[in-house]
């Protein structure tokens, strides 16, 4: 995720590096291939964890996360500056992927029981 760095050589800022030619191309069209797989995979154990999430559960987790966002941004004294932006950027763009995994379900919605630890890493997942 986004503390962890690329352990692979040959990334993307390693061929952008390199003189135009057949191999500057070969290796940014690995570095792409490479990226979208490792894409795929995060976005799969995203919708795994939405949908195994009842929604009224999954929703009300989500504000609270979102209110506590704000209420650090008070606290913290930056409420002179306006609104916390990022925040509810973040927040918008959660709501927004949750709304469209959804969409897409189509399996019945699971009942409500314990999953607060799922919740935490969709989170956790939007802010990487």
């Amino acid at each position: 995720m986004a503390d962890e760095l690329p352990k692979e050589k040959g990334g993307f800022a390693e061929a952008m590096m390199l003189e135009e030619g057949e191999e500057k191309m070969r290796r940014l069209e690995k570095a792409a291939s490479d990226l979208r797989a490792e894409m795929e995979k995060d976005a799969e154990q995203i919708r795994a964890l939405i949908a195994a999430q009842p929604p009224t559960s999954l929703l009300g987790y989500l504000w609270s996360q979102f209110f506590m966002g704000v209420l650090r941004h008070h606290q913290d004294g930056r409420a002179e500056a306006g609104p916390a932006k990022d925040i509810i950027k973040e927040f918008q763009f959660v709501l927004e992927y949750v709304h469209a995994c959804g969409v897409h379900m189509k399996a019945p919605l699971p009942e409500a029981s314990s999953m607060r630890p799922r919740r935490k890493n969709c989170m956790g997942f939007a802010s990487d």
